[in-house]
C-alpha cells in the first residue's frame, strides 16, 4: 500500500471515554514512497480532529509530518568459530 486515508464516520473512545475521546470527522492519511527504487520508506503522515482528553481537556489537532533525506548504509559483519573446547 502506498496510501492510507482514514476518517471516522462516527465519535470514538479509548478508555471508555475517560482517556480519550475523537469526534466524528477526524482523519488520518499515511503515504509511503519508494526511495532508490529498493524499498518503500514512510513519507508523510497527517491526522486532523478534535476530540476531549481526561474528560476536561478539549482539544484540536492538525499536525503533518514529512520524512525524508534516507541515507542507504552498509556494513560489514564477520564471525569467527572457535573449535577449541577449551574456551
Amino acid at each position: 500500500m502506498i496510501r492510507v486515508e482514514v476518517r471516522l464516520i462516527d465519535d470514538i473512545s479509548l478508555g471508555l471515554g475517560l482517556l480519550v475521546r475523537l469526534n466524528k470527522g477526524a482523519s488520518m492519511t499515511f503515504q509511503r514512497r519508494r526511495v532508490n527504487n529498493e524499498i518503500w520508506l514512510p513519507a508523510e503522515a497527517h491526522f486532523s480532529g478534535a476530540g476531549r482528553l481526561l474528560l476536561f481537556k478539549g482539544l484540536r489537532i492538525d499536525a503533518s509530518t514529512e520524512f525524508s533525506d534516507y541515507r542507504k548504509f552498509t556494513v560489514e559483519t564477520s564471525v569467527k568459530y572457535s573449535t577449541d573446547k577449551n574456551r
